[in-house]
């Protein structure tokens, strides 16, 4: 069973595309380009977790903070301080959220690509011994 995000994905970004002989063409008279292909960045999901994390644990805190200390603190600590400390807690653990979706989808299309170069690849050398 596929996961939801990656029906997303297949709705989105999922075109196959068509390998052609002018294709093939281009890769063998150019076959550094081939490798390109292919260049993923490193994924950083240890990074990702960690501001995560942090950011729930900001906004959890603050609002933790509000409702056990209620009666002890003046209006500027609650409204702004505890405010401004969850929401900077909400904006990261959403931008997370974010950029956690993004290396999700660079690393679908980084396997799209493997599997675009291995075709190419195979064409090339199909040509050349056939």
């Amino acid at each position: 069973m596929k996961s939801i995000a990656d029906n997303i994905y297949e709705r989105t970004f999922a075109s196959e595309q068509k390998i052609t002989e002018e294709l093939v063409d281009f890769y063998e008279k150019n076959p550094e380009e081939l490798d390109l292909i292919i260049e993923e960045e490193e994924f950083h999901a240890g990074f990702l977790m960690f501001f995560f994390v942090l950011g729930l644990v900001m906004t959890i805190a603050s609002r933790v903070i509000l409702v056990s200390l209620k009666d002890y603190m003046n209006e500027f600590m609650e409204v702004v301080v505890l405010d401004v400390i969850s929401e900077i807690g909400i904006a990261i653990f959403g931008g997370t959220l974010v950029a956690y979706f993004i290396e999700f989808l660079k690393h679908k299309q980084f396997k799209k690509n493997q599997k675009f170069r291995e075709v190419i690849k195979r064409k090339i050398e199909a040509r050349k011994n056939g």
